[in-house]
């Protein structure tokens, strides 16, 4: 069963504001822009493949993956749970985006 990815105002935010301090470039900040769209499809295609970190505080699981726009690979994760208040239970609720490392 396929999901439909949805991002919290909170991680769009922070998604927003990575890209534009970290792409200089039209043609980078574009194709970092569509990789994540990309990823987001691929984990609402499968959201098993998001690991669930250790620990009795952390009940959000979490998906990582790689930016390859621009000249630099960097890896960004984001945490999600599925939506409370779709009842078919058909959407995933993005409510984190950080990257990885420095």
């Amino acid at each position: 069963m396929s999901y439909e990815p949805k991002l919290r105002p909170n991680a769009q935010q922070k998604i927003t504001a990575y890209l534009e301090d970290t792409y200089k470039t039209r043609e980078a900040y574009l194709q970092a822009v569509d990789e994540i769209r990309l990823a987001f499809l691929n984990l609402a295609a499968n959201p098993r493949q998001a690991s669930s970190p250790p620990g009795p505080f952390e009940q959000r699981p979490i998906f990582r993956f790689s930016l390859h726009a621009g000249s630099t690979r960097r890896d960004v994760q984001v945490c999600f749970c599925y939506d409370k208040d779709d009842r078919e239970e058909r959407i995933i609720l993005i409510t984190d985006f950080m990257p990885v490392g420095s």
